[in-house]
């Protein structure tokens, strides 16, 4: 009996032991197949995860990419070269192939947050997530939605990848409907002679449409950046293009404004007398503002249009400048980018930045905030309901709110990146920068045409751009219908101009003054249902 109780309580024990063993096999990293690196390895190791950790995506996935080819069965190598691929813009096709090996050849695996472990051969339950977003780019919804249920089943509740998941829902969620429902626009990429096979963004367009501006990080055509590269990315320093436009679009040509560093295209004044740009070291980023004299741009300045405002950040302003849009990181790192508004105030001066409320500003980033001509706020979320990764909204100001967010539809906005929203001041076109389809791994313009139907601003606008023959100091506008006044004489190459937007339903008056006297006067009455057009005549027109 006694030796009977002692086989008993063994074989309890032995079948605890391996009931032990198979709860630490599948909830323990150190209990996963494993293997040892060499110190050069460790080395190796640690680079790539710095670059990771870094946002560095492009040059961490050359590095993954040597532990890959050293140990092709390990999925946790794999998985961090997956996503650093996807995180530089790499074709999904070959990610998508990346991550599924990953996974298989993972067999379990490690739940948690999938921090970096340089032994550990499985991959973090983190890759069925970011396996999900890949399926969706590729238009699988069905099978992203497997992914992301299983890792909620797999996953950890503290897993910081979680609400990522719960966003990539939302998308799988809303974006058949958008697909099945689409916008009468055409979306066409701008080609060979605006793209590059770099990274092509921030689109900015005169109002009159005459010449687009954007940021490239291709070589330049003179070999002047030959073997300067950003040491991050090993990319070219992004460099101000521009393209004219008559019946088509130029080649675009690169604009030497005198910065060394990275330059991104904030704003160009209505009719390209000026060109706001955002200088980023590597360090610091600051605004600048380059004049163009005699035909040529000159050197850049730094600008302190707003005094407080923070140097980094995108800032727009509205048509009248009487108030000013910034996409400003939070410093805490909370919400990541949003967007604030300054208004002019009474005396002249800007007032304090004050973060937009309501349902603007989102759990994500708001970012590449844009005013169009008649004064609607268009900007890019990954934080908003969307069809995937940045998609472009637009809001309008009623009475002194922001209204809610309306999605732009596709096919402007796909299931990949798309930002950068820039649209005509009659807008029968705009433009914007977009990873759809990933062509060439990385962005490029495109351009949107719209119909009478699907446009998105009103059109009843009239651009005034007229050269002034008389001898005057000051020409003034005033909208009869607010009172407000703003300058409207420009100095261009010596010669002053008449430039301006106006309204439709509006009336105004130009005042025409020299020593502070008014010489003459015109009135411009605008009905509601004028179209839009272009006013381009000599002096006569206003002094008859």
């Amino acid at each position: 009996m006694l030796m009977f109780k002692h086989l008993i309580l063994i074989v309890n024990i032995c079948f605890l032991t391996i009931m032990t063993t198979n709860i630490l096999l599948s909830q323990s990293p150190s209990k996963s197949k494993r293997h040892s690196l060499s110190q050069a390895e460790r080395m190796i190791f640690d680079q790539a995860s710095r670059l990771s950790e870094e946002g560095v995506f492009n040059e961490a996935a050359r590095v993954w990419k040597e532990l890959v080819d050293e140990y092709p069965d390990c999925g946790n190598y794999r998985y961090h070269y997956a996503v650093c691929l996807l995180q530089s813009g790499a074709p999904v096709a070959s990610i998508d192939k990346l991550l599924y090996n990953s996974i298989s050849s993972s067999g379990s695996l490690i739940s948690g947050s999938g921090k970096y472990n340089e032994d550990i051969c499985a991959a973090p339950v983190d890759v069925l997530v970011y396996a999900a977003q890949v399926k969706m780019l590729l238009l699988e919804f069905e099978e992203a939605r497997n992914l992301l249920s299983r890792f909620n089943v797999e996953t950890k509740k503290w897993n910081p990848l979680r609400r990522k998941a719960d966003l990539l829902n939302k998308n799988i969620d809303a974006a058949p409907n958008f697909i099945a429902s689409p916008i009468d626009v055409s979306v066409t990429n701008m080609g060979p002679l605006i793209n590059s096979e770099f990274d092509d963004t921030h689109p900015v367009i005169r109002a009159d449409e005459k010449q687009l501006f954007f940021t490239s990080h291709r070589a330049r055509s003179n070999g002047s950046n030959h073997g300067y590269f950003d040491p991050n990315s090993k990319e070219h320093y992004g460099d101000i293009y521009v393209a004219d436009r008559d019946t088509s679009w130029g080649e675009a040509e690169w604009v030497n404004i005198g910065l060394k560093k990275h330059k991104y295209a904030v704003a160009i004044s209505p009719f390209g007398e000026s060109l706001t740009v955002s200088h980023l070291d590597g360090w610091d980023e600051s605004i600048y503002r380059a004049s163009k004299r005699k035909g040529k741009w000159q050197k850049a300045v730094s600008s302190t249009v707003i005094p407080h405002a923070p140097s980094e950040g995108v800032i727009v302003f509205s048509p009248n400048n009487s108030f000013a849009i910034m996409s400003i990181a939070d410093r805490k790192g909370r919400t990541g980018f949003d967007l604030y508004q300054y208004n002019l105030l009474s005396d002249g001066n800007w007032s304090l930045p004050e973060r937009i409320e309501g349902p603007i500003n989102s759990e994500g980033d708001e970012i590449t905030p844009f005013i169009s001509a008649d004064g609607t706020l268009f900007f890019a979320s990954n934080g908003q309901a969307s069809m995937g990764g940045f998609d472009c909204y637009s809001s309008v100001l009623e009475n002194g709110e922001w209204s809610v967010p309306l999605n732009l539809g596709y096919p402007i906005n796909t299931v990949d990146d798309d930002s950068h929203f820039a649209i005509s001041a009659e807008g029968t076109r705009a433009y914007i920068a977009s990873r759809r389809n990933r062509p060439l791994n990385d962005y490029d313009l495109f351009e949107i045409t719209f119909t009478d139907e699907s446009k998105l601003v009103n059109s009843n606008i009239m651009l005034l751009n007229s050269i002034i023959d008389e001898e005057v100091d000051r020409v003034t506008l005033t909208a009869l219908n607010s009172g407000t006044t703003s300058d409207i004489g420009v100095i261009v190459d010596d010669n002053q101009y008449l430039r301006a937007i106006l309204y439709g339903g509006q009336s105004y008056k130009i005042d025409y003054q020299k020593d502070g006297v008014v010489l003459m006067s015109d009135v411009i009455e605008i009905s509601s249902d004028d179209a839009s057009k272009m006013i381009m005549k000599a002096r006569e027109h206003w002094f008859n």
